[in-house]
């Protein structure tokens, strides 16, 4: 017994220590699992919304082609939205086209447009010079209210990417570029005249000072208020706030959101997957990892974001040094896993053994307790035959007393009754009735009749089935049926009597009011009646 709990105790012990073999991973809240996979099947199908995106691009270049005046200005407009942030190259096309028309020279407000437009494009392909010297070239202060505000939007823009650009070559460069961004911050929250983009801006000032209370603040209740144009910006300003708050899981939410909404946009210039792609790094998600920061740089690529492509990279750097050591520490999780199973089909060998022996002694015992269980069971048997026997013996005693009080009362009031008829015949000295009624028997015959159909009724209550089966016993051309009228016959009662234990022949006699030689007479016939006439008859009589 000993040695097998020992067995059972190493192979337990190497099953709780294998998943200390494993290396660390930090779990995924479900809700992020989810939103997960909702983001794996928006990047499966990507080229989709990008599709729905360009549909309208062919349209648009007829327009500006063949129109003049607002119709094509507008056009230009739509067709540089469809293709900014999605194919660069071409946005940074349509506007060297649109210089080149007659609107641009002559529409002053177009013009500034194009060349903030421009110095947007530029700043994502890498191009910084080239981005200010257009947003030089513009005048915010003489511009319409429109381009003022997307002045002052492309320059936080191009400051902010700048800032990323030069974080880590140059950080007293990147530190001045986010001093120049919040500057910036400032005219767009004035200039501002959507009451969403506004409280949106508020929210990235805060953020920039670093109080990340009052972003959250400001931010969270947009979540159900704004378009998803808008929603996009709400996402990632959430997602650096619980990222400086050390929250992973809500970073992971609202990076995902925003991953989610860029695609679903069409968008190909993002930098939420590459940060997401990151963070399940850190977490362990090395594949789910991998996947998110290939397909960034594949986008980055497609768009010309010279910004996000060395972004991507360094990330990629990041990510697949990772994902070598996940390999390898795979290579020794295997390893382990291997010996261990090993060693556990050894002790499950030895354990199979002992368990087979303690089987054989445990079927042994088994045998031997249900040999003592039948005989058990065949003296409860015993048991509640002898009970059920001594409580039908006790109801019968019950009712016999029961009934022997109640007869002899009776029979005391009866007697009572005739005494005073006599003793009433007497003081009349009416001596021929009263010789009359003494030589009379019909009370005394009236009396037993009642004790015999009260006897006869009190035992067919208690065995109600008793004429049934002592005719069983009979053969069937001589079983015994009472008259009408009656419950008992004489057989049938001298029978009874012998089933409730009294089988002497002259108590039998006295209690019937027969000869003796009448009750032998009786029992005699109905053992030659019966169909085993030896001597166990009346014994399996009192056993019905």
């Amino acid at each position: 017994m000993k040695r097998r709990h020992s067995i059972c105790a190493l192979g337990t012990l190497l099953l709780l220590l294998l998943p200390c073999f494993t290396w660390a991973k930090t779990t995924l809240h479900p809700d992020n699992m989810k939103l997960l996979e909702r983001l794996d099947w928006v990047i499966e199908h990507k080229d989709q919304f990008r599709k729905a995106r360009l549909a309208k691009a062919d349209s648009l270049k007829a327009i500006a082609h063949n129109s003049v005046g607002e119709r094509r200005t507008r056009a230009f407009r739509e067709l540089y939205g469809t293709y900014e942030r999605l194919m660069n190259d071409s946005a940074l096309a349509v506007m060297n086209y649109a210089r080149r028309t007659a609107e641009y020279r002559t529409d002053s407000a177009f013009r500034d447009f194009v060349l903030i437009s421009q110095a947007r494009t530029y700043a994502v392909m890498g191009l910084f010079s080239d981005a200010f010297a257009q947003l030089d070239s513009v005048a915010p202060d003489t511009t319409t209210p429109e381009n003022r505000l997307l002045y002052y939007n492309t320059k936080h823009s191009v400051y902010g990417w700048l800032a990323d650009f030069s974080l880590l070559s140059t950080p007293d460069m990147a530190q001045r570029s986010l001093d120049s961004q919040r500057e910036c911050n400032d005219s767009i929250v004035c200039l501002e005249t959507d009451s969403i983009y506004r409280e949106i801006d508020k929210a990235s000032r805060a953020l920039h000072d670093g109080n990340t209370d009052l972003c959250i603040s400001l931010a969270e209740p947009l979540i159900d208020n704004s378009d998803p144009a808008q929603q996009i910006y709400v996402y990632a300003i959430l997602a650096q706030a619980y990222g400086r708050f050390g929250n992973t899981d809500r970073e992971i939410q609202y990076l995902a959101l925003t991953a989610i909404s860029d695609i679903r946009n069409g968008i190909a210039e993002y930098m939420a997957l590459q940060l997401l792609a990151q963070r399940l790094a850190e977490m362990g998600e090395t594949e789910r990892a991998y996947n998110y920061i290939i397909c960034a740089l594949d986008d980055a690529t497609l768009c010309c974001a010279q910004l996000r492509s060395l972004e991507a990279t360094e990330y990629f750097t990041i990510i697949d040094r990772g994902h070598q050591e996940d390999e390898r520490r795979q290579e020794r999780l295997a390893m382990i896993v291997y010996v261990s199973l090993s060693l556990l089909v050894v002790v499950l060998l030895v354990g199979v053994v002992s368990l087979r022996r303690q089987m054989l002694s445990l079927r042994l015992y088994r045998q031997a307790l249900a040999k003592a269980n039948h005989k058990l069971e065949e003296s409860n048997a015993k048991l509640h035959a002898t009970n059920r026997s001594l409580m039908v013996a006790d109801k019968v005693k019950k009712d016999y007393i029961t009934l022997y009080l109640s007869k002899c009362q009776q029979y005391m009031v009866a007697l009572e009754t005739y005494r005073n008829q006599l003793l009433k015949l007497a003081k009349g000295q009416q001596w021929n009735e009263l010789h009359n009624r003494l030589k009379k028997a019909d009370e005394i015959d009236r009396e037993k009749e009642r004790f015999y159909a009260d006897f006869d009724e009190l035992f067919l209550d208690l065995y109600p089935d008793f004429i049934w089966q002592f005719n069983s016993l009979l053969d069937p051309e001589k079983q015994i049926v009472p008259r009408s009228g009656e419950k008992l016959s004489t057989e049938l009662r001298i029978y009874a009597l012998i089933k409730l234990g009294i089988d002497d022949s002259a108590k039998i006699a006295q209690f019937l009011g027969y000869s003796l030689n009448t009750i032998y007479a009786y029992r005699s016939r109905i053992r030659n009646s019966a169909i085993d006439p030896s001597a166990n008859f009346e014994t399996k009589v009192r056993e019905l």
